[in-house]
């Protein structure tokens, strides 16, 4: 909707029901609804500046039915219980001149844990016992970022540089907890195993030449620190960001194209911090 010259404005309502039955030990189901609304505002400031806002609020209700395997450590009714999260984006743009473009980005993202880490996934065996648990809260992600865009002209180039700062709160990983049940039987659970944090910059220009010649290069330094809970054993999984994510990479790319005829060339080049780490 159109409010005016200067102002848009948009509304959106979302409704979603997952479901997944429990794996190895079946007989029940684990579910949620997830109502949603979200708005955008859209400010043209003047003609040269732009401010845009996004808001979403997802409400998400937990449900679990059907069988509870012996000396396990929830009842169904645990799942009963819902959670309100809240994610948006701000960005402010400002066109300085014909060549140069500055923004300015404030954003929070939400990523639901998946129903496996909620329940679904159920291993109850003489060797071990694993369970998600309804307990286990999103993991929140939240990034600052300002950037600068210019064209150069005379060599039919866009160069883009960038600087941002990320937090991650709250991490969910498959595994990570350990309950004892009402028999005494441990039960291995996901978890929120901590934080992490990331700080880097992105600088990349592209352009063509010669009428039928594209080319690129980019350059992205970016040091990550990950902040586990303390007592966490080697059981966290798949969760390991500083060590498994380079701190240096460099893209180039060089392609023809004419007529009917296409052909690319792309080179990467990554470095890690020291050593990459296997997986546990």
């Amino acid at each position: 909707m159109k409010v005016g010259t200067d102002h848009t404005l948009r509304a959106t309502v979302e409704y979603r029901h997952n479901t997944e039955g429990t794996t190895t030990v079946g007989g029940a189901d684990v579910f949620y609804d997830v109502i949603a609304a979200g708005g955008m505002w859209q400010w043209q400031i003047m003609p040269s500046l732009s401010l845009t806002n996004a808001l979403r609020i997802d409400h998400l209700m937990l449900g679990r039915s059907g069988s509870i395997p012996l000396g396990y450590p929830f009842t169904n009714a645990n799942w009963g219980r819902s959670t309100t999260t809240e994610s948006f984006n701000s960005g402010l743009v400002w066109k300085a001149s014909p060549e140069d473009t500055l923004r300015l980005t404030v954003s929070r993202g939400v990523q639901l844990p998946n129903l496996a880490e909620l329940g679904a996934l159920l291993i109850n065996s003489p060797v071990a016992n694993f369970t998600g648990v309804p307990s286990l809260q999103p993991t929140i992600v939240t990034n600052y970022e300002v950037g600068w865009d210019h064209y150069f002209e005379a060599l039919n180039a866009h160069f883009r540089a960038s600087a941002f700062h990320q937090t991650t709160d709250t991490i969910a990983s498959l595994s990570g907890g350990l309950l004892v049940g009402p028999g005494g039987a441990a039960f291995f659970t996901s978890a929120n195993v901590g934080n992490s944090h990331a700080e880097g910059i992105e600088l990349a220009v592209k352009g063509k030449m010669l009428t039928d010649w594209r080319w690129g290069l980019s350059y992205t330094p970016e040091v990550v620190t990950d902040r586990f809970n303390p007592g966490l054993t080697n059981l966290t999984a798949n969760i390991d960001f500083q060590h498994t994510n380079p701190v240096h990479v460099v893209n180039a790319n060089l392609g023809w194209s004419q007529g009917p005829w296409e052909i690319d060339g792309f080179l990467l080049s990554r470095s890690w911090r020291g050593y990459c780490r296997t997986l546990r």
